[in-house]
């Protein structure tokens, strides 16, 4: 019985030992194992100089292509633009602005024509009698009769003719007529359309080069903005 005992303390012993240095063994194994997986890693491989002096290269040479693409496209055109210089004459008749068309016609001035008023006006008068003489010696007959507000005409297609009012409405110029047949002048009213008219001047030069079509006219020039 005791031989039994110490038999089962001796293999009780050897249990012990054994599975103590089983648990060490696979500390060991835990502790060696890799920490990652060598599949699922990508390898780094060390460019060359040359490589990336070649790359840089390629990537200059698209640049430069590009570029001049651009500019085959998109050529650079120098615009010349022409200065102006813009004026206004004014106020001008009708006849006034037709000589103005005359005198500007072979020039690279351009011109534009507005019509700046109209006017209904009536004209108190005495006709020509075509000889100039005898309209002279009218216009004495009328100022021994006491009219001495009167003009004689004496050039252009009114030549000989007595004017003795321009009025704005009728009724004024009829109030005229009247006092005139009490003083035995036997006159007559014509009614006239007034209009005055602008003219606007465009040139590529300054206003010296277009004084000369102004000559004669006599108006007033404004510089303007075109």
């Amino acid at each position: 019985m005791k031989k039994i005992f110490l038999l089962l303390v001796f293999l009780n012993g050897v249990l012990v030992l054994w599975s103590f240095s089983s648990n060490k063994g696979s500390d060991n194994v835990v502790r060696q194992a890799s920490l990652y997986n060598q599949v699922e890693i990508e390898e780094l491989v060390l460019l060359s100089e040359a490589s990336i002096e070649e790359m840089l290269a390629k990537v200059s040479e698209t640049k430069a292509q590009i570029k001049r693409h651009v500019d085959v496209q998109k050529p650079d055109v120098l615009k010349v633009v022409d200065v102006y210089t813009c004026y206004v004459v004014r106020p001008l008749k009708e006849k006034e602005v037709d000589e103005l068309r005359v005198k500007l016609a072979s020039s690279d001035i351009g011109i534009s024509v507005s019509l700046l008023s109209e006017s209904q006006k009536y004209w108190v008068l005495l006709p020509s009698t075509g000889n100039w003489a005898s309209s002279l010696s009218k216009r004495e007959e009328i100022k021994r009769k006491g009219v001495q507000d009167l003009w004689l005409l004496s050039e252009g297609e009114s030549k000989g003719v007595i004017s003795l009012g321009v009025y704005k409405t009728a009724s004024s110029a009829q109030k005229r007529l009247d006092w005139l047949k009490q003083r035995s002048v036997d006159a007559t009213v014509i009614s006239k359309k007034n209009k005055s008219y602008e003219v606007r001047l465009k040139s590529k030069g300054i206003l010296d080069l277009i004084k000369p079509h102004l000559a004669g006219l006599k108006k007033r020039t404004l510089k303007i903005a075109c």
